[in-house]
């Protein structure tokens, strides 16, 4: 909280994530926030009191976490199916890019790639008894 404006910063990615400027005649003099209800109260001298909601902070963290290449924290956040399946797809093809094809074949199980498009990637670089062990 500044004299002129408030500025919210995220505990996860270090970013703003809320910003408002004041008229500079009206000083802002107090701010609380409700852990309850996650929400920002504000008030100037002459003017009504301001209410920001802060929730779902974290609705976007599985982005700052992949962008930050911490795929298994990404993972952690993702809230949907699609969210889940698109983080694992990453994470499979750099397991696979990196020679570890049975973990990778895990990821690929719930990455929504087709099995044929899978079992053709672990043919074309005769890692197929990898996958097939793995799947027994």
């Amino acid at each position: 909280m500044y004299t002129s404006n408030i500025t919210v910063i995220s505990k996860i990615s270090r970013e703003i994530v809320y910003f408002n400027n004041f008229d500079k005649s009206k000083r802002l003099r107090g701010i609380a926030l409700d852990m309850k209800s996650h929400q920002l109260l504000s008030f100037c001298e002459k003017e009504k009191i301001m209410l920001a909601c802060l929730k779902g902070e974290d609705q976007e963290a599985w982005k700052y976490f992949l962008k930050e290449n911490n795929i298994k924290t990404a993972l952690l956040y993702c809230r949907t199916n699609k969210q889940k399946a698109y983080v694992s797809a990453i994470y499979a093809n750099q397991l696979f890019t990196k020679g570890n094809y049975g973990l990778a074949a895990k990821y690929f199980i719930s990455s929504g790639l087709s099995f044929e498009t899978v079992c053709l990637k672990y043919l074309q670089h005769n890692k197929g008894i990898e996958l097939i062990e793995y799947l027994q």
